[in-house]
């Protein structure tokens, strides 16, 4: 109970008199100087009431011949944060004193005064035991705070401690009159200098320190004593270890002056800031590249479109138009590359498994792949089981994997290299090797080959395109699905082989063989009416172009607002709604229409660039019933039109 606390309640005393009227004097005494006063009647009445929190208790000799005694006594037993309760215990008779003293051995704080006793004497022993009672509650709670702190104390050293080792944080102490710097065993490691704390010269230190970092460090760390400076900018320098090996430094150090304004010492905060900067160099790598893959397409597209403006244009349609594919195509697999990369790393790809043929997955990556094998003027053979081979997977994942397998061959193979595919049985796994007779990759790489942005030989990366995660993605969908992948190479110049191992389906699972199924035939005789919503004007016109060319009734807005008024009267059976639209986005158009009796039957399909698993959830939550990312392939496209039939029994018939 603290001091503060012991205002409120605890100048309460409780008065068991010889007389009520004994009791009324008494209290009328007590509540002169401020304090509560209330009579109790018996010691039963007197123990109840010690079951509360109370300030003093004034006793006659009366309790010590009432039967009740037992319960006060009993009452204070119980009660142990009232066992300091203050006690003054009036006794009438000589001798009497030692005998109470006695029934009362227990309690902590008591008082003996004999009678008769004068009123100014009774007040001062209650007033002075209250305030003794308070002062030790005053040391109490200090002690307790004093306790509370320390324990802070040890805890926050303990967790700074952890911390320290957790991050990997170095500490050290340069001592500038001696000279020399103080090595905790983390920064000794991390220097290498050893794995112990240890005491080293300046020169020493100076020496473990990468050659052309040496000056800057040295005039950062150790100016001349008279310079006035406390904490210093942070630094980053390279040190060079016995082994050869670099690694890179932050540090922050923190200097201390003696009583002459001179540097005595400085603290020193370092880590190992040897990843983050390698994170960084592969970091700029990347956009760099990432902008000469994305400038590569882009050029033949712009190019292709003003030469079709240019007079004379419309005659190179075809060859403009083929050209014009490829790249869009090139630019859609390096944006789905990218993020694929980010959604496993996320963990928010989802495999859609079922009963796959391996064999057929292959055929596909082959036709995939083969118009870069093609362009190589490579030489591609396949070999492959006449029977099916039955995996647990992701038709389209797997087919993911051997396509970037085959197309990493193509690329690091030179014109007309020889590149093979062979997939085959061992054991309970089906085996894919893709192999080829290119650069080959050095020894100490066939495990980097599959970290991102990793690229064995960046001139030749940079002539066939790239960005190094081709690889990445092939390793982290083939552990998706329980297997392995493993890179060969006798060296550079040698050629390579991968290896992607996959668990075969247990025989009891393997399906039996499909009798023919008859396919449901789509018949397209109704025209639907399509909504298409985007504030890009040039893309809701060409996705209007595009539709019109197949026959359906279509109409454009281009903001939410319109995009409402305009289907009430439109009455449309799909809406194609992108979701960044300003004012008032795609999932409020989407709500809004759902809760529209004269539009809700439509079909609500989000066309946006946002293709994460959140974001889908999200068009789904908010009344889409599709979710189409961009750019869209037209046949994809068109495929689910397919599927749709209006909502109006009259409507035009095509």
């Amino acid at each position: 109970m603290s001091a503060r606390a012991f205002q409120s309640h605890e100048r309460q005393v409780l008065v068991l008199p010889p007389t009520r009227r004994d009791g009324d004097v008494t209290c009328a005494l007590l509540r002169d100087v401020g304090l509560d006063c209330d009579v109790v009647a018996n010691a039963k009445v007197l123990a109840s009431r010690i079951s509360a929190p109370i300030g003093a208790v004034v006793l006659t000799d009366a309790v010590v011949g009432d039967p009740g005694l037992h319960f006060v006594l009993e009452a204070i037993d119980n009660q142990p944060q009232w066992s300091d309760v203050p006690v003054i215990l009036l006794s009438r008779a000589e001798g009497q004193s030692e005998i109470d003293k006695r029934h009362f051995e227990k309690l902590t704080n008591l008082t003996l005064l004999d009678r008769p006793t004068s009123s100014r004497a009774l007040v001062s022993a209650v007033a002075a035991a209250i305030r003794a009672r308070e002062r030790q509650y005053q040391i109490r709670d200090q002690l307790e705070s004093l306790q509370a702190a320390d324990a802070a104390l040890r805890e926050s050293t303990e967790r700074m401690s952890l911390g320290v080792q957790v991050a990997g944080l170095a500490l050290a102490e340069v001592d500038y009159e001696m000279q020399v710097m103080r090595l905790s065993a983390e920064a000794a490691g991390l220097f290498g200098l050893g794995e112990a704390p240890l005491t080293v010269s300046r020169s020493a230190f100076i020496a473990a320190v990468h050659p052309d970092d040496r000056d800057e460090v040295s005039m950062r760390l150790w100016k001349p004593a008279d310079v006035e400076e406390t904490d210093a900018p942070a630094i980053d320098y390279r040190v060079l270890w016995p082994d050869g090996r670099v690694k890179w430094v932050s540090q922050r150090h923190h200097v201390v002056q003696n009583n002459f304004d001179r540097r005595a010492r400085a603290m020193i905060v370092a880590l190992d800031a040897t990843e983050r900067k390698n994170a960084e160099r592969r970091k700029d790598e990347f956009l760099a590249t990432l902008a000469h893959e994305l400038r590569n397409p882009l050029a033949p597209i712009r190019t292709g479109l003003q030469a079709l403006g240019r007079p004379g244009g419309e005659g190179a349609t075809a060859g403009v138009r083929a050209i014009m594919e490829r790249q869009l195509a090139q630019m859609v697999r390096l944006i789905d590359d990218l993020l694929d990369v980010s959604r496993i790393s996320s963990g928010k790809v989802v495999l859609q498994r079922s009963r796959v043929d391996l064999r057929v997955i292959a055929e596909l990556a082959i036709e995939a792949s083969l118009p870069f094998i093609t362009a190589g003027h490579h030489v591609f053979t396949s070999h492959l089981p006449e029977g099916p081979v039955w995996v647990d997977g992701d038709s389209s994942r797997l087919s993911q994997v051997m396509s970037n397998l085959l197309n990493n061959a193509a690329k690091y193979t030179a014109e007309g290299g020889q590149i093979k595919l062979s997939l085959s049985t061992e054991g309970t796994h089906a085996v894919v090797r893709v192999q080829d007779n290119g650069v080959g990759i050095p020894t100490e790489m066939l495990n980097e080959v599959f970290d991102m942005f990793t690229q064995v030989n960046r001139t030749l990366d940079r002539a066939q395109g790239g960005l190094g995660i081709g690889l990445s993605l092939v390793r982290r969908l083939t552990e998706l699905h329980g297997g392995d992948v493993v890179a060969a190479s006798k060296g550079l110049g040698y050629g390579s082989v991968f290896t992607v191992r996959l668990p075969l389906m247990a025989s009891a699972e393997v399906p039996e063989p499909a009798s023919a199924r008859p396919k449901a035939e789509t018949s397209k005789t109704s025209r639907l009416r399509i909504l298409v919503i985007d504030d890009i004007p040039d893309v809701a016109d060409v996705m209007k172009m595009l539709l019109d060319l197949e026959g359906f009734e279509t109409s454009v807005a281009y903001s939410g607002a319109s995009a409402l008024e305009l289907a009430r009267h439109f009455s449309p059976d799909v809406v194609f709604c992108d979701i960044g639209l300003p004012e008032m986005d795609g999932h409020e158009i989407a709500r809004r229409m759902r809760a529209d009796p004269a539009i809700s039957p439509a079909v609500l399909i989000a066309l946006t660039g946002w293709g994460a698993e959140g974001e889908v959830r999200k068009t789904r939550e908010s009344g889409f019933d599709f979710h189409m990312v961009k750019p869209v392939d037209a046949n994809a496209l068109l495929e689910l039109l397919a599927q749709i039939e209006p909502r109006r029994t009259g409507a035009t018939q095509a």
